[in-house]
């Protein structure tokens, strides 16, 4: 062989053997981000069954609030009922202590 081709060999060899390298880091790389696009999709699972599990804890919250809601609600009503009921019942003792009296002034009149 010639220097010309020999050159030409080590060259050619050269470059083969780049190339070869420049695909394998090609190959690599694209294994790495096919990982980092898994590992991406694994995290927007979690995101979103972070997102679904909290939707649904305030869901939750939003029942239990309404139905705290109406018991307050039912126990204002009790209250109110059971404050009427009370005036009636003061109103009713004021109206037997005055007749109560009454009837103490008039048996005093009539002792007399």
């Amino acid at each position: 062989m010639t220097t010309n081709d020999r050159d030409f060999d080590q060259l050619f060899s050269l470059v083969t053997e780049m190339r070869k390298v420049m695909i394998d880091i090609k190959n690599d790389m694209e294994t790495r981000f096919d990982k980092m696009e898994s590992r991406f999709s694994d995290m927007d699972k979690r995101f979103d069954d972070m997102k679904n599990d909290m939707d649904k804890r305030f869901d939750e919250m939003k029942e239990e609030h309404v139905v705290m809601n109406r018991r307050i609600g039912n126990l204002e009503t009790a209250q109110l009922e059971t404050n009427a009921r009370l005036s009636k019942v003061e109103d009713s003792q004021m109206k037997t202590a005055a007749a109560l009296t009454a009837i103490a002034d008039a048996i005093k009149e009539r002792t007399k």
